[in-house]
């Protein structure tokens, strides 16, 4: 799943940033997804075409 289609499916919700997370956002079904950019996981905003690196949720 690219960062693109999980934009679409979002309808543009913004991303946070986390330490040891990286980026991330809720899904609409509650989950979370997240993307790893660079070597810190933060070093730059997600490309359309980076994939995503985690999903999980939180409780």
């Amino acid at each position: 799943m690219t960062y693109k289609y999980v934009m679409r499916i979002t309808k543009k919700k913004k991303l946070k940033k986390e330490r040891l997370v990286g980026y991330y956002m809720e899904l609409p079904s509650g989950w979370y997804v997240s993307f790893w950019t660079g070597k810190s996981g933060t070093d730059y905003y997600p490309k359309e075409d980076d994939v995503v690196y985690a999903i999980f949720k939180r409780k």
